[in-house]
Parts: C-alpha cells; structure tokens; sequence
C-alpha cells in the first residue's frame, strides 16, 4: 500500500506542473520571491548594514531620500531572517529584526521600511507606522 500511495504521488507531483489548472495552486514548492525596501526620510546620511545567517548585504550610506532594495527567497524550512543595523556617523541608532519567515504576513513580499525621525516605520505599503524607536 505504501508502495501505491507513493507512485500515485510521484505521478501527480510530475504531471501537476505540467497542467495549467489553477485548482492545483499553491505550489507545495513555490516559494515567492521577496523584496525588501529601505528608504532614508532623515535629512542625514544614514548607514545600513543587512545581514542573514548566510548572506552579508554590506554597508550602505542612504542619503535622504534614497532607496536600499534586494530581494531573496525564503528557505523551504521557512527561518529566513533578515536584521538590520542603523547608524548615523559613529552613533549606533539600533538592530531591528526586517524580516522573519513565519512573522512576517503572508502579503508581506513586497516589504517597505522608512526611516523617520523617530525610527523605521513600515512594514506593508500603507499606512505605514512605527514598527521599531532608534535607540539614540
């Protein structure tokens, strides 16, 4: 039995992509494509460095208005996470969790995080609101 139950879903899981049928969506292994965007609203230069466990984005300088964007995939076991350090000169304005697989809501592929006055408001396009407090 377990033998017939595994060719059945061997069949399926090599014909399915074959066919365009929308009833078959999501894709067990569809994994959308994510974009985080970071625009500095301050009128300093602001620094951003970005790192996962495994990828190191490097540091930035946003001048105001400018605009940080990469985009990733989250891995299949979904422990994606993104952090982000801000500062502005040698003052440390603070670390702050800007992506976490399982946190963050299923609309949040296409993140967006504005530096403010007070500190990064985001996540979703609209309203954005006070998510994390600089730390100086």
């Amino acid at each position: 039995l377990i033998t017939i139950v595994y060719l059945v879903f061997t069949i399926f899981m090599m014909v399915a992509p074959l066919t365009n049928s929308e009833a078959l969506q999501p894709d067990l292994f569809d994994n959308p494509r994510t974009t985080i965007k970071i625009q500095n609203n301050n009128d300093y230069h602001l620094g951003v460095r970005c790192k996962s466990r495994d990828d190191d984005m490097g540091f930035k300088i946003l001048k105001k208005g400018e605009i940080y964007i990469w985009s990733f995939h989250a891995n299949f076991w979904g422990t994606t996470l993104y952090f982000c350090k801000f500062s502005h000169g040698k003052i440390d304005k603070g670390t702050f969790t800007i992506f976490q697989a399982g946190r963050a809501t299923a609309q949040c592929y296409n993140c967006t995080w504005i530096a403010e006055a007070d500190g990064l408001h985001g996540f979703m396009p609209e309203p954005p609101i006070l998510l994390f407090k600089w730390s100086k």
